[in-house]
């Protein structure tokens, strides 16, 4: 079963017995590189730190702004019952549930920072000869799509995957991607550099009206393409009510393409294969996975899914599709759901199987006007997705479907309008690549330029952010060695006084030296009524808490129940005061004093 993947930077697991940098997956229980098992994945062995342990634990970090602190066991979880026997499984079960508070509370050491964009990069937009550009300087005057010389006028959607791999699996980063635009009725090729910090012109390859060369049928109204992210691109054309499969493989590794020979479409360099229409209507929205695609049929209010050579294999639908219209629609890699974002923001999972129970979830951070665009799940981190809106982007903890973790500061960028009403997002995408962070493109467009007229003078671009899923930790040491459950649990049935202390003895250096490097709290300020991080506020004193015999079984007490339960909740009284120094503090008012607020 995959439980996670995330990014290591060599202080968690070793490799042959050298610290590890790169993706790791965890399945089943054991963690291997890659972020899914492969055949050419290795297995990793977790470092002798508390972060490898508590990685092969707890798998994710999941502490938020509004996280309320608690621990996972309380007091009367963890003592025992007045007839409870006192062998040494229930003595381990205490121990395991002790352990686990410790690790929760180093747990709440970290949190994602919610000043959102983490890193906002740059933007293609249009240079004044007429060519595609990326831009770092966020300053830059830009121009609009509409004026290039390749005429993206009314460009409605993109894709973006990386050229010349000999794996497209996110193990390496290309330097150059492949960047896919529509029209209803055009595709559109550029080869565009992938260095995020410096300006680069692109090189635009070709553009096509048709599937499969001069002659052949051509587009009318293109809703959506997809990548296989190795050789195929699939096109949805909703009045041609076709899904056509392009070989994109030869422009993607530029084994065709050379200054006498550019239209590969005319040279028969892509390849056709469309489906039928005998159960696609107005199909909208194309998804691939797993070697399937997914495609959201507006006619018909259903999800159907075909195998790679577009032949039909099963469909998908409930009272909510009937009744509402569907958004978008993504695949969540870990516990392989289809999750369904509706246009009135709820979100159906369901298994890519279609079997089982729905489960409806509902989220209430956007404004009225705001209307949902797309819904993606991290490359970087299999516990974070994003849910995109006209005017915004919300990043979400997966592990809990509604604990958001903050949206866009369009205030704190540099010439970014999304939060006023000329501007909306259509459509957004993320890079795989080799990468410790999500690689998120958005299209911006400029809506004020729209009119009832074809003509189009939209000032549109493709924004790009290099969104680090960094954690912000208030430990001066991350990495610090500690007493594993295995060191702690006792290990045989027979057991004394001595036995169980040197298992307290354990869980108290675990909590006094991660109370040694607790040196601050998280501080947070009211930002436009929100409340938002602000800094790492030192403690005016170190965490100390005064051991006295109580913690402990007396040499000539016996081991009962009434004097094992005094020793856990001296512990537990322990973690409830680590716990209290990891309460946030908040620097302002939401409202100041004399504004006057209606509820």
């Amino acid at each position: 079963m995959k439980i996670s993947f995330n990014y290591t930077n060599g202080n968690a697991f070793n490799l042959n017995n050298e610290p590890y940098t790169g993706y790791y997956n965890i399945t089943d229980g054991i963690v291997y590189t890659g972020r899914e098992l492969q055949n050419s994945s290795l297995p990793l062995d977790a470092q002798e730190n508390i972060l490898g342990n508590y990685i092969t634990t707890k798998y994710i970090f999941n502490r938020s702004t509004d996280t309320n602190l608690v621990l996972t066991y309380t007091m009367s979880d963890l003592e025992f019952q007045p007839n409870e026997i006192v062998n040494q499984n229930s003595i381990n079960d205490k121990l395991d549930k002790l352990y686990s508070n410790f690790l929760e509370l180093y747990n709440f050491c970290f949190i994602q920072d919610n000043n959102l964009p983490a890193n906002y990069s740059g933007y293609f937009g249009v240079s004044s000869n007429d060519s595609l550009v990326y831009t770092n300087v966020k300053s830059t005057e830009f121009y609009s799509l509409s004026t290039i010389a390749r005429s993206l006028t009314g460009l409605k959607g993109f894709d973006v995957i990386g050229m010349n791999l000999a794996r497209n699996d996110g193990s390496t980063t290309a330097s150059s991607c492949l960047l896919i635009g529509f029209i209803p009725s055009t595709l559109y090729f550029y080869k565009v550099s992938n260095t995020p910090d410096a300006e680069t012109t692109s090189t635009f390859l070709f553009s096509t009206t048709y599937a499969d060369g001069f002659g052949s049928q051509p587009f009318i109204n293109i809703t959506d393409i997809t990548t296989n992210n190795k050789d195929t691109l699939f096109v949805n054309d909703a009045v041609n009510n076709q899904i056509y499969r392009l070989y994109i493989d030869p422009i993607l590794n530029e084994s065709r393409i050379n200054s006498a020979n550019l239209d590969l479409l005319n040279t028969g360099g892509l390849k056709i294969n469309t489906t039928g229409n005998d159960f696609l209507s107005g199909a909208t929205l194309l998804y691939y996975f797993a070697n399937e695609i997914y495609t959201y049929n507006q006619g018909r209010k259903s999800i159907t899914v075909l195998d790679d050579n577009l032949a039909f294999k099963r469909e998908f639908s409930n009272t909510k599709l009937k009744t509402s219209n569907v958004a978008d629609f993504a695949i969540n890699p870990i516990d392989e759901k289809v999750y369904i974002l509706m246009d009135n923001f709820e979100i159906i999972e369901i298994k890519k199987d279609f079997t089982g129970q729905t489960n409806i979830t509902k989220h209430n951070n956007f404004t009225d006007s705001e209307i949902p665009k797309r819904i993606l799940f991290s490359d970087n981190d299999s516990n974070l997705y994003y849910i995109l809106t006209t005017n915004n982007v919300y990043k979400y903890y997966n592990s809990a479907k509604d604990k958001l973790i903050g949206n866009f500061k369009w205030h704190s960028t540099t010439n970014i309008n999304l939060s006023s009403t000329d501007r909306e997002i259509f459509d957004a995408k993320i890079l795989l690549e080799n990468e410790d962070y999500d690689s998120l493109f958005i299209l911006d467009k400029d809506v004020t330029a729209f009119s009832t007229t074809s003509a189009y003078t939209g000032r549109d671009r493709i924004l790009r952010f290099t969104e680090t899923n960094n954690q912000v930790t208030c430990l001066d040491n991350i990495n610090f060695n500690i007493f594993t459950l295995n060191d702690i649990r006792v290990n045989s049935q027979y057991f004394n006084n001595i036995t169980f202390n040197k298992s307290i003895k354990k869980i108290l250096f675990n909590l006094d030296i991660l109370s040694s490097f607790i040196l601050s709290n998280f501080t947070y300020s009211y930002v436009n009524e929100e409340l938002v991080y602000s800094s790492n506020l030192i403690l005016s004193s170190n965490i100390y808490v005064e051991k006295d015999y109580n913690y402990f079984v007396g040499v000539n007490e016996t081991v009962s129940p009434q004097v094992l339960n005094r020793c856990i909740g001296r512990l537990y009284n322990y973690q409830n005061i680590i716990l209290n120094s990891l309460e946030k503090r908040i620097k302002n008012l939401r409202y100041p004093i004399s504004q006057v607020v209606n509820f």
